[in-house]
Protein backbone atom coordinates (compact mmCIF):
# COMPACT_ATOMS: atom_id res chain seq x y z
CA UNK A 1 0.00 0.00 0.00
CA UNK A 2 1.05 3.43 -0.75
CA UNK A 3 1.29 5.69 2.16
CA UNK A 4 2.69 8.48 0.74
CA UNK A 5 0.01 10.88 1.12
CA UNK A 6 0.42 10.52 5.07
CA UNK A 7 3.93 10.69 4.85
CA UNK A 8 5.51 14.38 6.10
CA UNK A 9 4.64 16.49 3.32
CA UNK A 10 1.78 14.30 1.95
CA UNK A 11 -1.43 15.64 0.94
CA UNK A 12 -3.22 14.09 4.22
CA UNK A 13 0.07 14.26 7.03
CA UNK A 14 -2.37 17.45 8.66
CA UNK A 15 -3.45 17.31 11.16
CA UNK A 16 -0.56 15.11 12.86
CA UNK A 17 -2.22 12.32 14.79
CA UNK A 18 -2.85 8.89 14.93
CA UNK A 19 -6.46 8.58 14.52
CA UNK A 20 -5.82 10.66 10.97
CA UNK A 21 -3.72 8.23 9.35
CA UNK A 22 -5.58 5.47 10.67
CA UNK A 23 -8.50 7.37 9.06
CA UNK A 24 -6.43 7.37 5.55
CA UNK A 25 -5.27 3.83 5.70
CA UNK A 26 -8.32 1.78 6.74
CA UNK A 27 -10.21 3.67 4.12
CA UNK A 28 -7.46 3.22 1.63
CA UNK A 29 -7.66 -0.94 2.97
CA UNK A 30 -11.67 -0.96 2.56
CA UNK A 31 -11.76 0.75 -0.88
CA UNK A 32 -9.07 -1.64 -2.39
CA UNK A 33 -10.20 -4.76 -0.38
CA UNK A 34 -14.14 -4.70 -1.96
CA UNK A 35 -16.25 -2.60 0.06
CA UNK A 36 -17.70 -4.83 2.25
CA UNK A 37 -18.56 -4.81 6.09
CA UNK A 38 -16.09 -6.89 6.75
CA UNK A 39 -13.14 -5.23 5.63
CA UNK A 40 -13.82 -1.75 7.87
CA UNK A 41 -14.40 -4.03 10.87
CA UNK A 42 -10.54 -3.99 11.88
CA UNK A 43 -11.40 -5.97 15.67
CA UNK A 44 -14.16 -3.22 15.83
CA UNK A 45 -12.39 -0.50 15.47
CA UNK A 46 -13.77 0.61 12.00
CA UNK A 47 -16.95 1.97 11.37
CA UNK A 48 -18.69 2.79 7.82
CA UNK A 49 -19.99 6.41 7.38
CA UNK A 50 -21.49 7.91 4.61
CA UNK A 51 -19.74 11.33 5.45
CA UNK A 52 -16.82 11.48 2.88
CA UNK A 53 -13.73 12.21 5.79
CA UNK A 54 -11.81 14.29 2.74
CA UNK A 55 -10.47 17.37 3.72
CA UNK A 56 -8.73 20.22 2.01
CA UNK A 57 -6.25 18.66 -0.65
CA UNK A 58 -6.68 15.44 1.39
CA UNK A 59 -8.49 13.48 -0.98
CA UNK A 60 -9.76 9.54 0.44
CA UNK A 61 -10.12 7.07 -2.19
CA UNK A 62 -13.98 6.63 -3.32
CA UNK A 63 -15.08 3.76 -5.70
Amino acid sequence: MNCDPIKRGGNCSEPNNLNSYASFVMNRYYQTHGRQPENCYFNGNGLLTPNDPSHGICIYDKP
